[in-house]
Parts: structure tokens; C-alpha cells; sequence
């Protein structure tokens, strides 16, 4: 729905083509069994502000430190380096300084760039794939379908096109933007 609301703001002559399908995905008929899941959960995004990485740090804080769970850990692929010079990007040095303070260098990892061949043993015993967002991009995430396709349930926040894709094989957070965002 709300990409064909996008496609229809962008180009209205194209409206009468618009053909909306249900979330083919059913998470009660498509999943593995969640008993025989890793405690592995999963983010693969690009690594910038907007995705609020640095907030499922901070809830990764609560999770281990706070309740106990000390057995999860969290895998962030992403490319952490800027294209131009090859360097850690600013945002990502302040990612790896995060992890050090709250303690969690045995929870949390940075792990790169994750290409094509590489997304099925990057998702595999997974039980949650991890997709917070206030980019614009989302009219449809990618890598959440992909998450999705592995039968995976994934927690997003409700944004753009989250709701359409997400649909009932996850859960999605409100997301409020306060005045530093």
C-alpha cells in the first residue's frame, strides 16, 4: 500500500496499473521450529545514523547487562569503511567505541560488508532479524524480505514500507522523533 501511495504520488498516470498484493509470507506456516534457533540475532544495513544501530546497542545493553541474556549475541553486517578513503567511517568508530563502554565485545559484532553468497550463513540460526529505520529508502526493504525468505521473523520499526513487508511475520516498533531526533 504504501508503495503504490509512492508510485502514485511520483507518477498518478500510473495508478490504473497499480495492483496491491498481500504479504506472501505467513511466519505460522514458514518458519522453522524457534526451539532449534541459535541466540544469534541479526542486522544487515548500512551502517549510518539513520538505521539506529546505535540504538539496538543500546537495547543490547539492556538484554545482557541488565536482564542476564548473556548467551545472545548480535551480528551487524554492513560496510564500515567510506568509499572514498577506506577508512572507518566516523559513525562506525563511534559504533566500536559504544560496544567497549557498555562492555558487550563478546555480544556485539561488527562484521563487514556482507555480499550475495555470503547472506545465507550470515542469517542462518538466526531467530530475529534486527531492521530499525528512519530512512525515506524503505518504501520497500530489501533485506527484510530477504530475512523473511529464510523464514525468519524480523523487528522493525513502523516506518515507510515496514508495515506492507513486515506484515504479521515480525513485530514493529513505533517510532518517535524527539527534537535532537
Amino acid at each position: 500500500h504504501f508503495s503504490g501511495s509512492v508510485i502514485t504520488l511520483l507518477a498518478p498516470s500510473l495508478k490504473p496499473n497499480i495492483e496491491v498484493i498481500n504479504h506472501p509470507i505467513h511466519l505460522k506456516t514458514n518458519h522453522n521450529d524457534s526451539q532449534t534457533r541459535g541466540g544469534k540475532i541479526v542486522t544487515l544495513s548500512r551502517i549510518v545514523e539513520e538505521k539506529l544501530i546505535h540504538r539496538q546497542i543500546d537495547a543490547m545493553d539492556l538484554v545482557v547487562n541488565k536482564y542476564g541474556y548473556a548467551h545472545l549475541k548480535m551480528f551487524i553486517g554492513g560496510s564500515l569503511t567510506d568509499s572514498g578513503s577506506g577508512e572507518l567511517t566516523h559513525y562506525a568508530r563511534l559504533l566500536f567505541f559504544k560496544i567497549k563502554l557498555l562492555k558487550l565485545e563478546q555480544n556485539v559484532f561488527l562484521t563487514g560488508e556482507i555480499s550475495g553468497p555470503e547472506k545465507k550463513d550470515f542469517f542462518m540460526d538466526s531467530f530475529v532479524s534486527v531492521n530499525l529505520s528512519r530512512t525515506l529508502e524503505e518504501a520497500f526493504p530489501k533485506v527484510t524480505v530477504e530475512a523473511l525468505s529464510f523464514g525468519i521473523p524480523v523487528l522493525s520499526t513502523l516506518w515507510n514500507g515496514f508495515k506492507e513487508t513486515v506484515g504479521s511475520a515480525g513485530i514493529l516498533l513505533n517510532l518517535e522523533l524527539d527534537a535532537s531526533g
